[in-house]
Parts: structure tokens; C-alpha cells; sequence
């Protein structure tokens, strides 16, 4: 776990549920995705490939398939304290603000972390 994060594991019928509405994404190339200090308009879910937070000191911290992470900061508009990256070739489904704001399922991991 890494301090002042949460990362929120899916199980399958909650993720299915999210591959009904949301078409995954295939990046490409490396890039980063919410850099250190900024509020994030999307939460990400790692489907398969790399995500990886680097923190402060450099060191990297790797999320699993099934994992949503930059939820509460997208939720709440507070700065992400870290930097999220994606690694080439890495499938994510994108959960815009929009969406959050308006499923049942999100309001229900946040109100079980």
C-alpha cells in the first residue's frame, strides 16, 4: 500500500458491469497519465499490461489487474500525491468523471474503503 492512496479491487461482476457501458483503451506508448499535483477527470482500471505509481523518491509501485486507482482524488478534486504511469501496450478501462459521478457501484467501493 502506499501512503495516502487507495487502490480499490473489482471483483468480475463488478468489472463486467463496467465493460458493459466503457470501451477499454490500448495505450500505445509509455506515458504518464496524472503527473504529481494534479486532480485527475478520470480513475483508471488496470485490465492487463503495466500501471505503476512512481513516487516521490523514484520507486515505483505496480498495480494488479482489477485495481481502480485515482478514484477518491478524481471524486473528491484533491491533488493526486503521486505520478501514474502506463506502459505500452497496457489495457485500462478509463472511468471518466462523468460516469463516476453517475454509477451506484463507485459510491459503494467508496463507501467501503
Amino acid at each position: 500500500m502506499i501512503r495516502g492512496i487507495t487502490i480499490y479491487d473489482l471483483s468480475p461482476d463488478q468489472l463486467f458491469s463496467f465493460l458493459k457501458v466503457l470501451e477499454p483503451q490500448v495505450y500505445q506508448i509509455d506515458q504518464t497519465l496524472i503527473y504529481k499535483g494534479n486532480v485527475p477527470n478520470a480513475a483508471f482500471c488496470l485490465l492487463s499490461g503495466k500501471l505503476q505509481i512512481r513516487k516521490y523518491d523514484n520507486s515505483t509501485y505496480p498495480l494488479f489487474p482489477n485495481q481502480i486507482i485515482g478514484l477518491d482524488e478524481c471524486l473528491k478534486h484533491s491533488p493526486f500525491k503521486h505520478t501514474l504511469e502506463v506502459h505500452k501496450g497496457t489495457k485500462l478501462l478509463v472511468l471518466p468523471l462523468s460516469f463516476l459521478k453517475n454509477n451506484q457501484l463507485i459510491h459503494s467501493l467508496g463507501q467501503t474503503a
